[in-house]
């Protein structure tokens, strides 16, 4: 990275951040009337501002300036940091706690606290009431219905095992509490019930990949005409990707139970096995439909994006993960060439639209990063740069928060929104763009995309 690149990247991170630090400014511009999305694809499309949660909401806030504080790219973060706990803690005491979720709960909240915590010298009594509240739930609401799902033969909807909504995102927090005897179990029981889904399952008479999912499940809303029999995602936000993801990362980081290298393995190659070659390039599609995984149909790209969500960039960087985890080279370099294939790509193929981490130009350059700086792969540095550049290029200095993510509505019209957060808003961007220069902080490992 030039030193002319990073000082940029910097002003433009203190700046914006200074244009944030204000919680209740912050969440009125998010809540603006006129700041929504009037033709999602789904009802939490859209959604610009929810208090307690990590993608758009305190958490957020408070992970971006506790990590702009130990970098010291900003004045006063510690300041800032804890006003926006003492919101959180008011939207507690108000709302209540009714999901364990890292993206859009309990999960979330703690992780973000922690981070802010200075290595365990602050906010303890009020994590400690969370992690117990956290802890004392996870196996009935997850654990427990993934095995009855199990033992029933019954498909499992992601929001059970999901990064973001589901076990997978939970037990990543878990992954930082090790020393903690019941996080520590818990990520054990965790990896136990995805090396448990990743098994068949009985569907129909038929033997299948245990992550089937029903054409009811609410993640097939869009799908039911192309897949009417179900279909076997293959995002890292939702999919199969997500689970193989906290295997491998769980599996370096030193959980190993029985039957989870099979796991990985399993489905490492089964991931490997739907790559579509196009244009002398590796793609994923985002789903493989029942007909093409058991009827012998063509497998076809049903969708493109070159994001962290959905596409090559989240899919390829878990391959290589799980790759670390086999001590596999050959599935490394699959997924390095697979990796670099995006760059033969036009950047309007990428179907990226707007700045965020979920599904914008930062997930890419920030797992570009991360990818650039594994042995083999140092050939993707001028890449860093060159997203750098893009990212700037979405810079406005007139939005509230300099970038604005973009939806796109059943209309198929672009609709850009003010997002405060980390997954879909400004928060993440940046984060991303301050790693540039900053590589030691720990904010990213929600994505899953780090051991």
């Amino acid at each position: 990275m030039t030193l002319v690149h990073t000082d940029v990247y910097l002003q433009i991170v203190h700046d914006v951040s200074m244009n944030m630090r204000d919680p209740e400014a912050v969440k009125a511009i998010a809540d603006d009337l006129e700041n929504v999305n009037s033709s999602p694809f789904f009802p939490l499309a859209g959604t610009t501002w929810s208090d307690l949660s990590l993608t758009n909401g305190y958490p957020s806030l408070l992970l971006l300036f506790s990590t702009l504080e130990k970098q010291g790219v900003i004045e006063d973060g510690d300041a800032i940091a804890h006003s926006y706990v003492l919101k959180i803690k008011e939207a507690i005491e108000s709302e209540g706690l009714f999901h364990l979720s890292l993206f859009g709960g309990v999960s979330g909240i703690c992780f973000a606290l922690n981070e802010a915590s200075c290595q365990g010298t602050r906010y303890q009594k009020m994590l400690n009431s969370l992690h117990s509240f956290l802890l004392d739930r996870i196996d009935s609401l997850y654990l427990a219905p993934l095995k009855n799902n199990q033992q029933k033969l019954i498909p499992t909807s992601p929001t059970l095992y999901d990064p973001v909504q589901g076990v997978c995102g939970i037990g990543r927090y878990a992954l930082e509490n090790l020393s903690l005897p019941p996080f520590f179990d818990a990520a054990e029981n965790i990896a136990k019930a995805l090396v448990a889904l990743s098994r068949p399952l009985n569907y129909g008479g038929q033997s299948i990949p245990g992550w089937f999912l029903s054409p009811l499940d609410t993640l097939n809303a869009r799908n039911r005409e192309t897949c009417p029999k179900g279909n076997f995602n293959l995002g890292l936000a939702h999919g199969v990707t997500g689970i193989l993801a906290y295997l491998s990362i769980a599996f370096l980081r030193g959980i190993q139970v029985e039957g989870q290298k099979e796991a990985i393995h399993t489905i490492s190659e089964w991931i490997r096995s739907k790559a579509i070659t196009h244009n002398g390039a590796i793609l994923w599609p985002y789903y493989i439909s029942w007909e093409e995984e058991l009827e012998g149909a063509t497998a076809v790209i049903n969708g493109s994006k070159d994001a962290w969500c959905y596409g090559v960039p989240g899919v390829a960087r878990t391959l290589f993960l799980a790759g670390k985890a086999l001590d596999c080279e050959s599935l490394k370099t699959f997924a390095a060439d697979a990796y670099r294939g995006i760059f033969s790509r036009k950047q309007k193929d990428w179907h990226l639209p707007g700045p965020t981490l979920c599904h914008g130009i930062s997930g890419l350059l920030l797992i570009t990063h991360e990818m650039s700086k594994e042995s083999g792969c140092e050939d993707l540095v001028p890449r860093v740069d060159e997203l750098g550049d893009t990212l700037l290029s979405m810079y406005q200095p007139q939005a509230p928060w300099g970038f604005k993510d973009v939806e796109i509505g059943r209309d198929g019209k672009a609709c850009e929104l003010n997002k405060p957060g980390f997954l879909e808003g400004t928060a993440g961007v940046i984060l991303a763009l301050s790693s540039l220069s900053e590589s030691r902080s720990n904010w990213h490992l929600p994505l899953l995309i780090h051991e």
